[in-house]
């Protein structure tokens, strides 16, 4: 009988809860979680646990065979450097971070110990309560030790899910898109929201679910510059110019609305729908 490895995790916010949640799940030995001031041991035979009132494993009882990474990114590194200072055995350990923007050498330090290193990024939004099926049919990136890569891999696929396999630049593209897809994307909608209830319009974005569906079903099903449509791709150069004096005000939203302008803009040109005339007035308008 194959006995699953055993796991810590460190870090029990959203997304370390989603794993521990899966691996408990996937029949997978929970030897220690660990928070910013604290752990729990669990006893491999009794499944008893005993509270540490520290926040890093310090010896082999206290941690697994798979360590997942999963505290804030700006702390990756230094959880590792501190990590690679115990008398822990690294030989045989696999060390997982959960971060998107960092690549799996900022676990140098374990991986000069003779730990087994890489990145495994769910590209999806994590919040407080939701459990493993957060991990269920999405991309996930794998990157570091080639070896640890396909077994994270299997891993991954019994999710339901599909790994991305990147290398360091591919991986820091992949997420500075997921920051616009997601981040930016809530501020926009905010701004939107903003604007509505500013002019007493207080359902606010609400009123726009139908037209935010369809657009995202659009860009999925099209592709995003087969999905514009709205005064830029039309070439409505006195609609746009019409907005830009509503919100002259508000410098923020203006600036704003003349950035995106420009980047709807830019779709517009490849696509060649506009006279030379109409893309020079909005180019002027959106200087």
């Amino acid at each position: 009988m194959v006995t699953n490895p055993a796991i810590t995790v460190i870090g029990s916010g959203a997304l370390g809860s989603a794993w521990i949640d899966y691996f408990r799940k996937a029949g997978f030995p929970i030897v220690s979680v660990w928070n910013s001031t604290s752990g729990t041991v669990y006893d491999p035979e009794s499944g008893r646990k005993s509270e540490r009132d520290y926040s890093l494993p310090a010896d082999e009882v206290e941690i697994g065979d798979i360590i997942f990474i999963t505290t804030p990114d700006s702390v990756i590194r230094s959880v590792a450097e501190e990590l690679a200072t115990t008398d822990i055995d690294w030989s045989d350990k696999q060390v997982i971070h959960c971060s998107g923007s960092h690549s799996a050498s900022v676990l140098n330090s374990l991986a000069e110990s003779g730990a087994a290193t890489a990145s495994m990024h769910p590209i999806q939004t994590f919040q407080k309560g939701d459990g493993s099926d957060r991990l269920k049919n999405i991309y996930i990136s794998l990157q570091g030790d080639k070896t640890l890569v396909h077994d994270l891999e299997i891993l991954v696929k019994n999710l339901d899910s599909t790994p991305l396999i990147l290398d360091e630049g591919q991986k820091k593209a992949v997420h500075i898109s997921a920051v616009f897809a997601s981040n930016y994307l809530v501020a926009l909608l905010n701004t939107s929201d903003t604007i509505l209830k500013e002019n007493g319009v207080e359902e606010g974005v609400n009123i726009l679910e139908p037209l935010i569906r369809q657009t995202l079903k659009n860009i999925l099903e099209r592709g995003p510059s087969n999905s514009l449509t709205g005064p830029i791709s039309r070439g409505d150069s006195s609609t746009v110019q019409d907005h830009i004096e509503n919100l002259s005000a508000d410098k923020e939203k203006e600036d704003l609305y003349r950035a995106l302008g420009r980047v709807c803009l830019s779709i517009v040109k490849s696509q060649g729908t506009l006279t030379d005339e109409q893309i020079s007035d909005l180019e002027k308008l959106l200087e």
